[in-house]
């Protein structure tokens, strides 16, 4: 929580491979108000975790080092739970690059933003992957948190708070 990610591909894993089957059920991991500033990819990836992503702001482009790519990657029995996340990105990046599907088949995000318009994250994984299955029930939901910001109040308490000598 609270961390400032710059300029970075490959940002943020979890689960090593999409063979290290143990993993499943071991992984319980929440990222909460960060910065995600020019992170290319993985921001985070998910394989085996059940993840908890919420007030979250992200700083995107294109046409420059680390330019987006995708931020979250919903990989093999991946359950993230995305809540209130915000994207601020160029005119170039569209809502349907803000996750990208690697073999999962389970993805719940409400309330998150792109640039400054509410976004449907699940409908836009869907649209981008007409072939795979989708489900929007990633069969749990995050009870050890804080309190989820709105999304309108995100990006001023993240830029406010996130990175080094700001706590």
């Amino acid at each position: 929580s609270y961390n400032h990610f710059k300029a970075h591909d490959k940002t943020s894993l979890i689960g090593a491979s999409d063979n290290q089957t143990q993993d499943a059920d071991k992984l319980k991991v929440t990222f909460h108000h960060n910065l995600w500033e020019h992170t290319k990819t993985r921001s985070p990836r998910v394989r085996y975790g059940q993840v908890h992503v919420y007030n979250n702001l992200y700083l995107a482009a294109t046409g420059i080092p680390y330019a987006h790519h995708y931020s979250m990657g919903v990989g093999v029995q991946s359950r993230i739970f995305s809540e209130n996340n915000v994207w601020e990105t160029d005119s170039s990046i569209t809502a349907s690059t803000l996750a990208k599907l690697w073999k999962g088949t389970a993805f719940f995000d409400r309330g998150s933003l792109h640039n400054g318009q509410p976004v449907d994250l699940v409908s836009r994984l869907r649209a981008a992957n007409p072939g795979a299955t989708l489900g929007n029930d990633v069969g749990w939901s995050p009870t050890l948190h804080g309190t989820v910001e709105a999304s309108a109040d995100v990006a001023k308490t993240v830029r406010a708070s996130a990175g080094a000598g700001h706590l």
